[in-house]
């Protein structure tokens, strides 16, 4: 039980984090760029990352832009639905609980910038590239999502080690050859081997 408690612990510390450096971060981007307004203090790295205010009404990375209602709800669903797995989860390997937090968290950063009243919609700040503009919180749903798919991939290449290094270790005991097989003699074997020149018949009384 003690066990089970501490991982609920490790839950709320995990998103607690993601949340929290979220929440920082976006309020900083929004008190100090203007939407749209880019802003990058190494102009060498400018063309490559930049910081800026983008309103996005969509989901992830800027997709299905325009129902944030839709997705209000969506996020709700998301999250019970995390909670609900996670505590099926408890007995699995820990890759899974990391991963289930990083989501969580990423999942209600999102959420609260959603149902705040004086935004209605996710801020998003970093831009690399040509690459749809996101925030700490995406970056934790598709880290969680990751985690997942190498920490199952691994199991299931320790999974065939096991299985294959099992096979090897059962071996079939060698059969020796027919040709050096040797049947053990016995008593009437030895009897009935007995050579026919020696043997003779007795004298029958009367005969000379």
């Amino acid at each position: 039980m003690k066990t089970k408690s501490r991982w609920y612990w490790e839950l709320i510390l995990i998103s607690g984090v993601v949340i929290i450096l979220d929440q920082i971060l976006k309020y900083i981007v929004r008190t100090n760029l203007q939407l749209r307004e880019t802003w990058m203090p190494l102009k060498w790295l400018e063309p490559y990352v930049r910081i800026i205010h983008w309103k996005n009404t969509g989901v992830a990375f800027g997709l299905f832009q325009g129902r944030g209602w839709l997705f209000t709800i969506i996020g709700l669903v998301v999250v019970v639905m995390i909670l609900l797995i996670y505590r099926r989860t408890l007995d699995h390997k820990r890759y899974w609980r990391i991963a289930l937090a990083l989501q969580l968290g990423g999942a209600l950063g999102n959420l609260i910038d959603r149902i705040n009243p004086k935004l209605g919609y996710v801020v998003d700040f970093i831009w690399i590239g040509n690459f749809p503009v996101f925030n700490v919180a995406d970056m934790a749903i598709v880290g969680g999502a990751l985690i997942l798919i190498i920490g199952m991939w691994m199991t299931d290449e320790a999974a065939k080690e096991a299985v294959a290094e099992g096979n090897d270790a059962v071996s079939i005991p060698e059969v020796e050859d027919a040709a050096t097989i040797t049947m053990p003699e016995t008593e009437t074997d030895e009897k009935e081997s007995g050579s026919d020149d020696n043997f003779t018949l007795p004298e029958l009384p009367g005969r000379s």
